[in-house]
């Protein structure tokens, strides 16, 4: 597997991961990985469904620290996206 292939599996390993926390911590939502419409230096997009406007920040911030994790360890810059 080329070095990209192994950037790309990870890259999707840890937009997986951070969307699992965010439904661990907060099950009522729903949560949708796209690599698609990424912006110049960002890998992944975590768009994140709260149909209750009282979770929103606390939602919001917990998927960014659990994002925050993999950008400070590995350098993968997943971006919380709120619908």
């Amino acid at each position: 597997m080329s070095a990209r292939g192994k950037k790309k599996d990870k890259i999707r390993r840890a937009a997986e991961q951070v969307a699992q926390r965010v439904r661990e911590g907060y099950p009522q939502v729903k949560t949708e990985i796209d690599f698609d419409t990424i912006e110049a230096g960002e890998d992944a997009y975590l768009w994140i469904t709260v149909d209750t406007p009282d979770l929103i920040d606390d939602v919001r911030a917990a998927a960014c620290n659990y994002a925050g994790d993999f950008w400070e360890a590995e350098d993968i810059f997943i971006v919380p996206r709120m619908r």
